[in-house]
Formats: C-alpha cells, sequence, structure tokens
C-alpha cells in the first residue's frame, strides 16, 4: 500500500480494465446476491480505497477465493466502444474473403468443373492459353480438379503448371520478336513488304526481298551486285513469311498438351535449334575439328534428329569412289551449277558385327550432337546385343530389321526415348516374334529373293542350288526351316495339295509317308 492509501494491485487492475490475464473488455459481470445491492459508486470507491470500503479490498472479475458477494469494476466506455469496432472490422473482413473465395470456387467450377467430372485436366491450361482465364484462376482450377478427383496435387499439378509457364515463355519471345521487329532500320524493310504482300504486288515484293544464295551470282551479271551486297545480311524471303502468325496457329488449340520426359524435352529443344538452320549449325560442328568420322551426307539427319540408314554408313565407310559427285552446269560459265551423287556399290548390314560396326559410327555422331543422349544410347545398345544373343542367327535380320523400326519410330514420335525398355520391348517384338504384326513384311522380303534366285555365296546345307529352282523344302514340310532367305518353296508336298502350309498339318499316315520320302516332287534332297 503505497502513501495515498492506494493498492498498487487494485490500480493497476482498474487501469487495465480486470485481471491482466482477461482481455480489455472481457470482464465477466456478476450480478449481487439476493438481497443486497452493489452499486457502480461502491465498486469504485473500492478500487480508489475511497470511504466505505476497506482500504486495498478489491470488487472485480471472479477469482478463485472471491468474496460471496463479488462486484464488478468498471469498465472504460472509450475502450469498449474500440473493441467492439475492431470486432466488427475483424467479422466484416473475414466475411469479404469467405465471400470472395466461395466467387472464386463458383468461377472455378463454372469454367471447368464439369471437365472435372471426367477426369479431364487440360481444359484448365487451354482456358489460360486462350486468354479466357489468368494464371492464377487455372492454377485454382488445377488444384479443384486434382481435389475432386481425388488424385495427389503436389505430384500431379507440376507438369501442367510447367506448361502455363512455357506458354508465358512463348509469349515472351513473341513480344520480344515483335519489338525487334519494329526496331529502327528492319521496321522499313518489313513493313514494305508487308504492305506489298497485302495489295497483291508480287512484283514489288520480290524485288525487295533477299536473293537466294544460288541467285546472287546471276544477280551480280545483271547489275544489281550493289543491291544485293547491302541484303546479305537479310534472310531468305522463303525462310520467313509475314503472313504466319504463330499466335493464331490453329494447332495451339487443337493439340492435347502431351507430357515428354525431361530427356525428350531436351532432345526436342535441342534439335528445334538445329532445325532453325541445319546447313549452318553442321558447318560450325565440322568446323570445330573434333567431330567424329561420319559420312559428311548423313550429318543432316543427325543434326534433324532423323533415322539414319545403318546400310550407307556401312556403305561410305568402305567406299572406293573418291569423287562422290559429278558437276553438271545449266547453260554458260556463270550458270547455276548441279551436284548429282555418283553411284555408290551399296554393302548391306546382314549380321550382328556389321550392325555393331554401324552402331558405334552412329552413337559417336549423335553424342557430339546431343552429348546428354550418351547414357541413353548406352541403354539401346545393351537392350540390343541381348536381343541378338538371344535370337538365332539365322533370325538377325529380323533383329536388324527390328531396329531400324525402332530408330524410325523415335523420329517420328518425340515422347519415345530409346532408354525406355518397356517400349522398346512391344516393337521389337513386332519383328522378332514369329506371331509379330509385321513379320509378313520379313516374309515377302524372303519371296521376293527367291523369285529373284539371288546367288549367296558358299552353299546352304552342303546342297548345290544348280537345279534346284522350283523344288518344294522338305525342312519346312516337316516344320524344321528358318531361313528367312530360303531358296527353295514353301508349300506342301502332300500328295494332291499345294497349298502354304507344312506337310505335318495333313492326319494320318500319308503325311508320315511324305515326310519320308525322297524330297517330294523334285525328287532330290535338300
Amino acid at each position: 500500500m503505497n502513501n495515498d492509501g492506494e493498492n498498487p494491485k487494485v490500480a493497476e487492475e482498474a487501469a487495465t480494465g480486470g485481471n491482466s490475464g482477461t482481455p480489455s473488455g472481457s470482464a465477466i459481470r456478476q450480478p449481487a446476491a439476493s438481497g443486497t445491492a452493489a452499486p457502480v459508486h461502491a465498486a469504485v470507491a473500492a478500487a480508489t480505497g475511497g470511504p466505505g470500503q476497506p482500504t486495498g479490498t478489491v470488487w472485480g472479475p471472479i477469482r478463485p477465493g472471491a468474496g460471496p458477494n463479488p462486484g464488478v469494476l468498471p469498465l472504460d466506455p472509450a475502450r469498449l466502444a474500440e473493441d467492439a469496432n475492431l470486432v466488427k472490422l475483424c467479422t466484416a473482413a473475414v466475411a469479404v474473403f469467405r465471400r470472395s473465395l466461395r466467387c472464386a470456387w463458383h468461377h472455378v467450377a463454372r469454367h471447368v468443373g464439369a471437365n472435372g467430372a471426367t477426369g479431364d485436366i487440360t481444359p484448365a491450361v487451354e482456358q489460360y492459353r486462350q486468354g479466357r482465364i489468368d494464371k492464377h484462376s487455372a492454377i485454382a482450377a488445377l488444384v479443384y480438379q486434382f481435389a475432386f478427383l481425388k488424385r495427389p496435387v503436389a505430384s500431379g499439378i507440376a507438369p501442367y503448371v510447367d506448361q502455363l509457364d512455357e506458354h508465358d515463355k512463348a509469349c515472351a519471345l513473341a513480344a520480344a520478336s515483335a519489338v525487334r521487329a519494329n526496331a529502327p532500320g528492319a521496321a522499313g524493310t518489313r513493313a514494305a513488304r508487308g504492305a506489298d504482300a497485302v495489295s497483291g504486288d508480287r512484283d514489288q515484293l520480290a524485288s525487295q526481298s533477299a536473293p537466294a544464295p544460288k541467285r546472287r551470282h546471276i544477280d551480280i551479271d545483271s547489275g544489281n551486285a550493289d543491291e544485293n551486297d547491302s541484303d546479305d545480311d537479310a534472310p531468305p524471303s522463303k525462310r520467313s513469311s509475314s503472313a504466319y502468325d504463330s499466335d493464331a496457329a490453329a494447332f495451339r488449340v487443337g493439340l492435347r498438351p502431351r507430357f515428354l520426359s525431361p530427356l525428350a524435352q531436351r532432345t526436342l529443344n535441342a534439335q528445334t535449334n538445329y532445325l532453325a538452320d541445319v546447313k549452318r549449325a553442321k558447318r560450325e560442328l565440322l568446323a570445330t575439328g573434333s567431330a567424329p568420322a561420319f559420312p559428311l551426307e548423313l550429318w543432316d539427319d543427325i543434326l534433324a534428329n532423323r533415322a539414319v540408314d545403318f546400310d550407307k554408313i556401312y556403305s561410305a565407310s568402305f567406299s572406293s569412289v573418291i569423287v562422290d559427285t559429278t558437276e553438271h552446269r545449266l547453260g554458260g560459265p556463270d550458270s547455276p551449277v548441279l551436284h548429282l551423287p555418283n553411284a555408290r556399290p551399296r554393302k548391306r548390314v546382314d549380321d550382328f558385327a556389321d550392325w555393331l560396326f554401324c552402331f558405334h559410327k552412329w552413337n559417336e555422331a549423335v553424342c557430339a550432337a546431343f552429348p546428354f543422349r550418351r547414357d541413353e544410347l548406352l541403354i539401346y545398345l545393351e537392350f540390343f546385343t541381348d536381343l541378338f544373343n538371344s535370337i538365332h542367327k539365322s533370325h538377325h535380320a529380323r533383329v536388324i530389321q527390328a531396329d531400324t523400326a525402332i530408330r524410325n519410330a523415335s523420329a517420328n514420335d518425340p515422347s519415345l526415348t530409346l532408354c525406355d525398355k518397356d517400349r522398346l520391348h512391344v516393337l521389337a517384338m513386332r519383328h522378332v516374334s514369329p506371331w509379330g504384326a509385321d513379320i509378313g513384311a520379313v516374309r515377302s522380303d524372303s519371296a521376293s529373293n527367291r523369285s529373284s534366285n539371288a546367288p549367296r555365296a558358299g552353299r546352304l546345307n552342303g546342297q548345290s542350288r544348280a537345279g534346284s529352282a522350283g523344288e518344294i523344302c522338305k525342312n519346312y514340310n516337316r516344320g524344321a526351316c528358318y531361313r528367312d532367305t530360303c531358296r527353295y518353296a514353301h508349300k506342301c508336298n502332300h500328295a494332291g495339295c499345294n497349298e502354304s502350309h507344312p506337310a505335318t498339318t495333313h492326319d494320318g499316315d500319308s503325311a508320315r509317308e511324305a515326310s519320308q520320302n525322297g524330297g517330294g516332287r523334285g525328287g532330290q534332297r535338300k
């Protein structure tokens, strides 16, 4: 108790509006007991230590051990009003937030809710690309759809968010290209070309277009040397078209987005960069002096990520022709020159050793243009090495054909990588398995080889080829002929039957006699 007769604890509680642990404005008002009155002035007198109350007596919020007739300290009206206003403000803010959240989800459900029921996630991305919704609404739509379909949001939404980012990058690049097109120095020529294209004045457009490199020599003779020299840096007109609008391309709306693995996406990006100017990329690659030994005419296919014919690699590696092309000049000494390739002896890849030689040549060339694909091609080599070792040597031609088909499929399908063993196995079975979908192509090739009677070195099973044309294959009728290029006819040698099935399909002793006789109608053993 201080000198003024005031209890410090009472003064503190009076200043804070009650107990220090109770928030301001939250004091509990307790009515007085029956038959007693607890006027406010008595509570004030008790708090201030005035007359009528013992010094230090506290009447306030209910506490453990309080008296039988507890009172209530008066609260500051200004503080109560301030607290009430704060509560109203917070309540209004929460209501606005909830209302905006409901509107946002209603917007999402109205745009993509119907597609969410069918499991289609792509409309949100497509609507963002069309400019119908913003990026935040698109992400909210994706979250809503994944939650509706009960799919993991964290791992599933990432590819679609990447597609939104890629669209933003494409728009940024298009805007940058437009800015460069409108830059001083380039705007005049391009604007003139666009105006001429609209007006249909093709002659004036051709005069303003940069001449092609092969026609510059002709233009020099015609007196346009200075004009051509000033436009050397301009790209040829055939590479740029002012009438094409990339943003308005219909395929951007019609094509459905497809997920690509990081390796496939990286390969596609490098391929797109090379395709912008394949000749320049080839020239710069060879100018490094570190390019592997590879046929020059096949480098374009490597940079464009096209399938390469291993027969061409094999033929070029053992070619004895010095000059591969012949020049043919059209007209006078200043006329254009045509370079025609000479006929090169063609060698075929027939076995695993030849294929392995060509694969290493092709592998080094691909890794020079796409260094990040080295592990992918190593897995591909292991897959086909196991396949060659698992198939009999007489059927290695089918394995080589399967390799060609797989590399063709990889060049045509950006999502197919050569390290996806599951898809490689399915594609290989089409050509290797006797029940494969493309096994008929191998048999048709064999039939054409038999009809042409193309000789092969050595003998087959010790039998001479002389006089064997038109004979029926005895091993085939026993179900034991596995040659892809068999020179004997694969027909039934059963008496009275000339169908394309083995004689073992006939029941009875006649079929066994046909398998034990002297080799069918020809009478000569194979």
